[in-house]
């Protein structure tokens, strides 16, 4: 009779164990696509402030260089004025040095 009763046991325990099997099975797969999917969405979003923190390198750059523009035009548009006798009195001064 103990055998009988071991069989029956192992017989009803086989259903629940392979319901767990299953079950842990399809909890790993569900994790292992979770992980994916996280991976994937990092990577989306540091690519996403990599390009905006380029792009606002960017615009910083062009700030600088317009603004350099704007200074070398207006220095170019205003030259300084020498009067007369400031430059022959520049011309001395030189003649004098050789």
């Amino acid at each position: 009779m103990p055998k009988n009763k071991q069989t029956t046991k192992q017989t009803s325990n086989q259903p629940l164990s392979s319901g767990y099997k299953h079950y842990t099975e399809a909890r790993k797969e569900i994790i292992a696509q979770a992980n994916k999917q996280k991976a994937e969405y990092q990577a989306l979003i540091k690519a996403k402030f990599s390009a905006e923190k380029m792009i606002r390198e960017q615009q910083d750059k062009n700030v600088v260089l317009e603004n350099y523009t704007k200074q070398y035009e207006k220095s170019k548009s205003k030259r300084p004025e020498i009067s007369n006798q400031e430059l022959t009195q520049l011309l001395q001064d030189l003649s004098e040095l050789n």
